[in-house]
């Protein structure tokens, strides 16, 4: 039997690929092909344990792989998971091709690559749709800090030293067994046309567009609150509160994703050796960068606050997080912002004498009378 395992890598559609898979797996169990998935949006991540301990990320093939592969029973057999990208030891690595050649005689590994600037900036955005820090993988590698880029720490900078992995990868499947592809030169321009065409599906499977990004305006405030602890109760409603805005995507100064990408120029000469050359076009960026806060945003953002049931379900910990961030406004010297969001931080704690100080000072320096 073969097996096709699709290790991603994340940000390169295999969401949009997964669900494909998984509504035409019917008519591939006919033709002696197999999706194998254990969850409802087919993506297998769930085989890899992810653990975040004193800075440093583990990634662990857990046993639930060993169950999903007692269903193969076709000829062909698919398995897809970006978290398997995710893995940096080579011991897991060794692991994981133990398991499956034990059920399979072919195996053949899948992955898309796409510049480290793009997947970064897609990564972090994604970051802000969890509900608390450190909870999914884009957070733990990419922050939440109010760049558009994320600062490039170890663990991310292992991440994507794309070379590295792929040698590690090769060393135990073997080279000639793994398919390197470039997300931004797919077969046209669509991951489940050029996913079919690579493994050679026996029919090409249609376009599917799932996981869309985040608004600008979103990101930024959700960044803010998720990196002050905000409550998962509070990051919901106030992320609900964005979905009407779907403006532009935060972008970096075009000098800043060159730089970030240009930290990879060494591991990305070796690429070559696989057959991928990341096209240099950076055009695609502003020449200033779009996170900095605009006069516009300040009304829509708190027209959504503000929108939010201040009710006494709000917890201590929450009106913490909104009266720092009207501090962060003021030292940004954004003093309407920090005014605004502090006269509905004095209504969830009205005795608080330092939230009483600010609205006072504020309301002096906007040359507003108090009441």
């Amino acid at each position: 039997m073969r097996v096709i395992l699709h290790i991603g890598m994340h940000k390169t559609g295999s969401t949009s690929l997964q669900k494909q898979l998984v509504n035409v797996n019917a008519r591939l169990n006919k033709l002696d092909w197999n999706y194998l998935y254990n969850n409802p949006v087919g993506n297998s991540s769930v085989l890899v344990d992810i653990e975040y301990k004193d800075k440093s990320i583990f990634y662990v093939v857990n046993n639930k792989i060993e169950e999903l592969l007692s269903e193969a029973k076709s000829a062909v057999n698919i398995l897809s998971g970006e978290h398997f990208f995710a893995i940096s030891d080579g011991r897991e690595v060794q692991r994981l091709h133990h398991i499956l050649s034990q059920k399979f005689n072919e195996i053949e590994v899948v992955v898309y690559l796409r510049r480290q600037d793009k997947v970064a900036l897609s990564f972090k955005q994604q970051a802000t749709k969890g509900n608390r820090k450190d909870v999914f993988l884009s957070s733990m590698l990419c922050g939440h800090s109010s760049a558009a880029l994320p600062e490039l720490i170890p663990n991310l900078k292992t991440y994507l030293s794309y070379s590295q992995k792929l040698e590690m990868w090769a060393k135990v499947f073997g080279a000639k067994n793994i398919k390197v592809l470039d997300f931004d030169n797919l077969y046209e321009k669509d991951i489940c046309a050029d996913f079919s065409r690579a493994v050679n599906m026996p029919f090409k499977l249609k376009s599917l567009r799932s996981n869309e990004g985040v608004s600008r305006l979103a990101s930024l405030v959700l960044h803010r609150l998720l990196e002050r602890g905000s409550s998962s109760r509070l990051i919901a409603k106030i992320r609900g509160g964005f979905k009407e805005y779907r403006g532009d995507k935060v972008l970096p100064k075009r000098s800043e994703a060159k730089a970030f990408y240009d930290a990879f120029s060494v591991e990305n000469e070796r690429l070559l050796e696989y057959g991928v050359a990341f096209a240099q076009d950076f055009s695609y960026y502003p020449e200033e960068n779009q996170y900095e806060f605009e006069l516009g945003d300040i009304e829509n953002i708190l027209e959504v606050i503000s929108s939010i049931d201040v009710d006494n379900k709000v917890d201590n910990n929450d009106i913490d997080v909104l009266r720092d961030l009207a501090l962060s406004y003021e030292a940004s010297s954004n003093i309407k912002m920090a005014y605004k969001l502090m006269l509905i931080v004095q209504k969830l704690r009205p005795r608080g004498p330092l939230i009483k100080k600010k609205v006072a000072e504020y309301e002096e320096k906007l040359g507003i009378q108090a009441k």
